[in-house]
């Protein structure tokens, strides 16, 4: 369609290395964290087996940051450029700062996970609900 006036119109389009986002799973059975670029093409995957029923958060936090340098060193990016963490698990996660999660099936009752994985990096975190996660990427896509 030809246009009636006004300035001309401008397609544009997303640099996909102008930053990378993080996104990671605590399931029941493992951890999976992935690279995207901002085209939300994955670029790198790590996994980490789960073989206890409740695993200790602690050691949760220490997969997820692990796997957030295990990812970066794999596609060669640097850690600065990654614009942040997301992380989906079961339960309820309550929207204080510190993302406290209440897991049943992971045995967790008032885990600051959001506050636990801050204290080890300095990317933003944001932690909510596995389904609501998933939705949301769903929808944007």
């Amino acid at each position: 369609m030809e246009s009636d006036g006004g300035r001309p119109r401008v397609l544009l389009r997303v640099a996909p290395g102008y930053g990378y986002l993080v996104g990671a799973d605590v399931g029941e059975t493992r951890i999976q964290v992935e690279l995207f670029d901002l085209t939300m093409t994955a670029l790198a995957k790590a996994e980490y087996p789960l073989d206890v029923a409740a695993p200790d958060p602690g050691q949760v936090v220490a997969h997820l940051l692990h796997g957030l340098i295990a990812v970066t060193e794999q596609a060669g990016v640097d850690p600065g450029t990654v614009l942040g963490l997301g992380v989906a698990v079961s339960g309820t996660v309550e929207r204080a700062a510190d993302a406290v999660v209440h897991a049943q099936t992971l045995g967790w009752e008032g885990v600051p996970l959001g506050a636990m994985l801050g204290a080890g990096t300095d990317i933003p975190v944001h932690v909510d609900n596995g389904a609501k996660a998933c939705c949301v990427t769903w929808i944007g896509r």
